[in-house]
């Protein structure tokens, strides 16, 4: 599963160390880049500034509760961009809110996953991401 690219949108810098270490204990090959926010993520899908000539990411993992603007926000936005619509966003959060599942669906999510609480869930949540998004999904080519 190598050459594949994950982007992490969220502020929580202690899930994305979480996430991180689930990757390493599964010793895989993806790389994982993580945003903070929707401004950071536009710039890099724009290529703009540092992220000129970047490879885009291959999906992306988005929390819906962000500052300034939301993932619903961001999903919304992402319509906008025929480059961000091409990439599969998977919904990736600590609600499980039946109407935030509803509306992420209305807005384009590809996915919505709830966070597993267990660090030993999380690892097997990224293992079944990395096998179905990588494995069995034909991706666009960015």
């Amino acid at each position: 599963m190598a050459n594949h690219s994950i982007m992490l949108v969220d502020d929580n810098a202690d899930f994305a160390l979480l996430l991180q270490e689930a990757f390493a204990e599964l010793q895989s090959q993806t790389s994982l880049v993580v945003v903070r926010d929707g401004t950071a993520l536009a710039r890099i899908l724009g290529g703009n500034g540092e992220f000129a000539g970047e490879k885009l990411p291959d999906i992306v993992l988005l929390d819906l509760l962000l500052p300034g603007e939301d993932g619903f926000d961001i999903l919304r936005n992402r319509k906008l961009s025929p480059v961000f619509n091409a990439i599969p966003i998977i919904v990736f959060t600590g609600s499980n809110n039946p109407a935030d599942v509803d509306r992420s669906y209305a807005l384009g999510a590809n996915a919505f996953i709830s966070r597993p609480a267990a660090f030993g869930d999380l690892v097997n949540v990224v293992q079944i991401i990395e096998k179905f998004w990588f494995t069995i999904v034909a991706l666009p080519k960015n």
